[in-house]
């Protein structure tokens, strides 16, 4: 691969002192890398952990291994190869730059953007000596993939790939692609309050027909929609809309596993705000203000589909007459799912000890801790580590939260309950099997037993550390 045929350049030039543009002898920081013989060892290191290596990966582990500056490290590496390297400021683009970008951008089909975007990489100017020329930036310019998917455009002659700083490509993407709020920009703009008035027939009983007109009248429509892209951009786990005393509700953001207020929903009352977002989920019955309900939501936001969990629980409230509901949304973003067991910011010998313990042929892996604390994340990485064409990779959870290839992922019913479908699962032949929770001692004794039979078996358990799973 060229991934390694660049490592191997590195290695060359140590020798001969030569390199690409300039000299790699000229950087302190690459002459102690090559000095130290840094690019070998941890080439090595990976070979043994992976059994295969490239040059990303390398110039990663060099970065989190020796608290390298990034783009000092990079950007000697540019020089080397003879990249260009092109500093910017996004904000300081002019509209006709940014409207080449985003021409240019949506010639792509949306699965070649969608890894353009992965690999951070856009196309950012004409050349100056070729307008027929175009210059892509990437953080990351060494990956062989980005070529293949700059290619993917027929109506690209020619192209060169620049070297720019990773926060200066981020900043780009949201700049070019994250275009502003639409639905909330017109909550902000109307002269309208969100207010809406329910009348109550009874105890029992809401005026439905008042409600509708109101809600059609008000801008909740644009909030709800609004709060969801919001959500997406500012990379939000959970949603959480809860109704207060009175007519307000408080919608909370979880970001990082801590909630913040987001926004506050005056004047309008809680069962209008309930009914717009399970007007817009599928299997919620908006009538049903008595039962648990759970749902799921569907959009395409910024290029991309994002799916929403959504969970309806009936709550008590000083007004006992009322009927209210507490809502959650879970954002599910098959883009933020982490397949790299590197990205997930473990300490080094925790690392070593999780890659030992999820290399063996059988046993149990129990990942625990309160929510939002990264389990499922970890889940999805760690069997991303060890899947591969030989090995059948069987699921079962519910709901599924993300897509995983090459695994079989169970989808239960009515038909199909967990514990059915984990007994299923002992006579489909598996491998590797991913148990979404320990739910009960029934599941953790199938789980067991799928684990002394000689299946790995992955799954969690919701304590607040590992000594409280087997306590």
């Amino acid at each position: 691969m060229v991934e390694n045929q660049h490592i191997g350049v590195l290695e060359e030039s140590k020798r001969n002192g030569q390199g690409g543009a300039q000299a790699p002898q000229q950087s302190p920081l690459l002459r102690r890398i090559l000095k130290d013989d840094l690019f070998r060892q941890v080439r090595q290191e990976l070979l043994k952990e992976n059994g295969s290596v490239s040059q990303h990966e390398v110039l990663d582990r060099l970065v989190k291994k020796y608290n390298l500056d990034r783009h000092k490290l990079y950007s000697t590496i540019a020089q080397v190869y003879a990249f260009r390297i092109i500093s910017f400021n996004a904000d300081e683009l002019s509209q006709e730059q940014l409207a080449f970008i985003r021409n240019l951008y949506f010639k792509y089909s949306e699965s070649v953007r969608e890894k353009l975007i992965e690999f951070k990489v856009l196309p950012f100017k004409p050349h100056d000596s070729n307008k027929n020329i175009v210059v892509f930036v990437s953080s990351n310019p060494f990956r062989r993939e980005i070529e293949n998917y700059i290619r993917k455009n027929d109506h690209l002659v020619q192209y060169e790939i620049a070297y720019a700083k990773e926060e200066d490509v981020d900043a780009l993407i949201k700049k070019v692609l994250y275009s502003n709020n639409e639905y909330l920009q017109q909550v902000e703009e109307s002269a309208q309050q969100l207010e809406v008035e329910v009348e109550s027939k009874s105890s029992d009983s809401i005026d439905e027909g008042s409600l509708d007109a109101e809600i059609n009248r008000s801008m909740l429509t644009n909030l709800i929609e609004g709060m969801l892209v919001e959500a997406v951009r500012k990379k939000v786990s959970d949603i959480h809309i809860v109704p207060q005393t009175g007519n307000m509700s408080k919608i909370y953001f979880r970001v990082d596993g801590k909630l913040q207020l987001w926004h506050k929903v005056e004047a309008t009352k809680p069962e209008a705000l309930s009914a717009v977002v399970k007007d817009r989920s599928m299997n919620v019955d908006r009538f049903d203000r008595s039962s648990a309900q759970d749902g799921f939501i569907q959009r395409s936001i910024d290029g991309a589909y994002i799916r929403f969990r959504v969970s309806v629980i009936p709550i008590v409230s000083q007004e006992f007459t009322r009927k209210l509901e507490s809502i959650v949304i879970r954002v599910l973003d098959d883009r933020k799912v982490i397949v790299d067991l590197t990205k997930l910011g473990l300490q080094e010998q925790a690392e070593k000890d999780f890659r030992t313990a999820i290399a063996q042929p059988h046993g149990m892996v129990i990942l625990t801790g309160p929510t939002g604390s990264g389990k499922s994340t970890t889940l999805v990485a760690a069997i991303q580590t060890v899947k591969d064409e030989t090995k059948n990779v069987v699921t079962v959870e519910e709901p599924v939260e993300y897509l995983i290839g090459g695994a079989r992922q169970i989808r239960l019913s009515e038909k199909l309950n967990f514990e059915e479908a984990l007994r299923a699962i002992l006579r489909h032949d598996p491998d590797i099997v991913m148990v979404g929770e320990m739910r009960d001692a029934r599941s953790a004794a199938i789980g067991v037993s799928l684990a002394n039979t000689g299946h790995l078996t992955f799954s969690t358990l919701h304590t607040n550390d590992a000594p409280s799973a087997v306590s």
